[in-house]
């Protein structure tokens, strides 16, 4: 990386306003740097953000109501048809634990947006020396407008919710297996906490990782990202090329596996 790209993220690093834990934790910089690599896999990652946005609005123009929609997640914006769902709502609320220049802009641009900045594992103020149990809190914490909104869309959240829980719990020596524990719990507390919501939902999640060498010689290996969870979603699913060869290494391609659609609640009923 040249050293313009570099100042860059600094400076953007150094003037995105956070939580103290998020700072702490390294969330500011995790964010700015997705938000470069966006940019710099931009033709590569066309395909997984135009088949989320299109599974979100598939979902959104099924609404009754256009009065609010929350978006859980909300990131660099990715996944999201912005600019149809501010058409479709008068509200458009913004949630992440981090909020990006990119949701700022939306704020600033459009006054029917909101953004909230909200942890939404509920764990990150836990997260200190000393502690090495996590228990999360179930259902997960939501901000109010959940409660009332006509959509609500978790953008790719669900299988980021454990990175940075598991990552502290390593650092103090956890056991994988608990690690593991932690992580599956904080997904399911995410679930039930969608499916309280009175409204319609939309879950869009990557829930397989793909690490396939170029060199030939094996075969692909997988990961579970969600834990063994598999929430139920009508809708479809793809695959997103998460990282070319050279990305994260010049003889491994990452592939990423997504659905996304209408969420489906653990008794087996819509969310509406």
């Amino acid at each position: 990386m040249g050293g313009g790209p570099m100042l860059r993220e600094l400076f953007e690093t150094l003037l995105t306003p956070a939580s103290r834990e998020a700072q702490r934790l390294g969330l500011v910089h995790e964010q700015v740097a997705f938000a470069a690599r966006a940019r710099r896999l931009a033709a590569a990652w066309a395909p997984h953000r135009e088949a989320a946005r299109a599974a979100v609005w598939r979902v959104a123009e099924t609404t009754p109501g256009q009065e609010l929609a929350v978006v859980l997640g909300a990131g660099i914006l990715l996944e999201i048809p912005l600019e149809a769902l501010v058409a479709r709502y008068r509200r458009v609320v913004l949630v992440d634990v981090v909020l990006s220049r990119a949701v700022r802009a939306a704020q600033r641009h459009h006054p029917g947006v909101e953004a909230v900045a909200m942890d939404l594992s509920g764990l990150l103020p836990a997260l200190q020396p000393g502690v090495d149990r996590l228990v999360p809190p179930s259902p997960a914490p939501l901000p109010p407008e959940a409660g009332e909104a006509d959509l609500v869309v978790s953008a790719n959240l669900l299988s980021q919710l454990a990175i940075v829980p598991r990552r502290f719990l390593d650092q103090h020596g956890v056991a994988w297996e608990a690690q593991d524990a932690v992580a599956r719990a904080l997904i399911d507390a995410h679930l039930a906490a969608l499916a309280c919501c009175s409204g319609t939902v939309c879950l869009i999640t990557d829930f397989e990782r793909e690490e396939r060498p170029t060199t030939g010689e094996e075969g692909a290996t997988r990961y579970d990202i969600l834990y063994g969870a598999r929430p139920r979603i009508e809708g479809s699913r793809w695959l997103w090329d998460l990282a070319p060869p050279g990305e994260e290494d010049r003889t491994l391609q990452v592939r990423h596996r997504v659905m996304g659609g209408l969420f489906i609640n653990p008794q087996g009923e819509e969310s509406v």
